[in-house]
């Protein structure tokens, strides 16, 4: 068994150096540093990390809409695979971005960015709740991939 972790680890185990296309994954770390694949984040992962947000934060108003926003896209993603589409609706996929666009308004509003004096060099350390709503931001693209291409899945389970 191999004890290596990260790249170096999936390195190690010779498959994903050799993958062409798209790999859905939980957004460690080391699958970004894969440059010829289009990544999609596994929309389950998502899920249950929202599902610890609306459990143990209550207060996150944010997490319970885009959980319910996330349910709703695969919904629709679901009902355009099974009637032989390729791709959501731009109706759909507008519809879905600007709602997504709000909550993350409404998250970074409720959990703003720790301020940092001019005098430290040092970054303050992100809540674990922010930090998912910075991976929700940055990697929209990768969240929402499956309604732009309905060949990929809403999870890798």
């Amino acid at each position: 068994m191999n004890q290596k972790r990260g790249q170096a680890g999936m390195d190690a185990a010779d498959v994903l150096p050799h993958v062409h296309g798209i790999i859905v994954h939980d957004c460690r770390g080391s699958y970004w540093k894969y440059q010829d694949v289009t990544h999609a984040i596994c929309c389950a992962h998502l899920l249950r990390e929202l599902n610890g947000v609306i459990e143990n934060y209550p207060e996150q108003t944010w997490a319970v809409r885009f959980k319910e926003l996330l349910l709703d896209m695969k919904k629709v993603h679901d009902k355009e695979l099974l009637s032989g589409k390729d791709e959501v609706s731009c109706y759909h996929r507008h519809k879905f971005d600007m709602e997504y666009d709000s909550i993350i308004k409404t998250a970074y509003g409720e959990n703003p960015l720790p301020e940092t004096s001019a005098k430290k060099r040092d970054r303050k350390k992100k809540s674990k709740v922010l930090n998912l709503i910075c991976r929700l931001d940055n990697y929209k693209e990768s969240v929402c991939l499956f309604l732009k291409n309905l060949c990929v899945p809403f999870d890798n389970n």
